[in-house]
């Protein structure tokens, strides 16, 4: 756990990875930000069992002395940030110098198994295929695919 200044609150560091793949398979770019403040958001499916109507996490401690912390996702909740959000990228610059190349974003949940996750057979992984280059739109796009 560190205070995060730029949020003024607690993040959880190692809980996720960020990669950018070539058509080759070879990363070309790994994001720093790995760290976040888990807390009910949004709501994601409120038909799940044990779905409560009222959020249990809703806090990361603005209190950068904090000694405790607790925070967390409940079931039927998503913590979002949004692709503006501070740290929520990482530097794609000399790409946007190349022909248009298409590139898998993947994100990958808890790789190092620091969460406690009642199914820890394998990291949970999404991706999403994206076109970098010289000619494509920047700062287009919609919300991230999947919860």
């Amino acid at each position: 756990m560190r205070f995060h200044d730029e949020h003024k609150h607690f993040h959880m560091d190692a809980i996720s990875r960020y990669r950018l793949i070539n058509s080759g398979g070879q990363v070309v770019r790994e994001s720093p930000k790995v760290a976040f403040c888990l807390v009910d958001l949004e709501i994601a499916d409120s038909t799940l069992p044990g779905f409560k109507v009222n959020p249990t996490y809703n806090s990361c401690s603005h209190n950068a002395n904090a000694t405790t912390l607790t925070m967390g996702i409940s079931v039927g909740w998503a913590d979002v940030y949004a692709k503006e959000l501070e740290g929520q990228s990482f530097d794609v610059s000399e790409l946007m110098n190349l022909p248009p190349q298409q590139y898998t974003l993947e994100m990958t949940t808890n790789p190092t198994g620091i969460l406690h996750e009642t199914n820890r057979t394998n990291p949970k992984t999404t991706s999403v295929q994206v076109t970098i280059g010289q000619g494509v739109p920047v700062g287009v796009g919609g919300p991230r695919p999947g919860v």
